[in-house]
């Protein structure tokens, strides 16, 4: 198992940059397709343990309303990740997970950013 994956949706381009990006890098990556191999609530909470930020980046607005979650309410990061891990449509995208940070590839200079310091440790 790599030390980094990739939340990946091959449609996105931003994701198919952060993939590149990887690729370029030489660090070796496990890719996760997420539509089609959705991740856990407790995978989830990993994830949004590691970010920099809340819990409720990893949902894509649009999409969640879409899908019939209800933005204007308070709701709790668990139910966040909740209804993301129901729902792998309103993931934000791409992600990409070390050891110990989480970051979303928007902009992609993040995931830059990311493979930087991990070549550097």
């Amino acid at each position: 198992m790599a030390d980094l994956t990739l939340y990946h949706k091959p449609t996105c381009s931003k994701s198919r940059e952060a993939k590149r990006i990887l690729d370029e890098s030489g660090i070796p990556y496990d890719v996760v397709l997420y539509m089609e191999d959705p991740p856990s609530l407790e995978d989830l909470q990993a994830i949004a343990k590691k970010l920099d930020g809340e819990p409720k980046e990893l949902m894509r607005p649009k999409e969640a309303i879409e899908a019939g979650f209800e933005m204007d309410r308070g709701h709790s990061d668990d139910d966040v990740l909740a209804f993301v891990a129901k729902h792998p449509a309103a993931l934000q995208r791409p992600i990409v997970v070390t050891p110990d940070r989480a970051v979303i590839g928007r902009p992609t200079e993040k995931v830059e950013d990311l493979v930087e310091e991990t070549l550097r440790s």
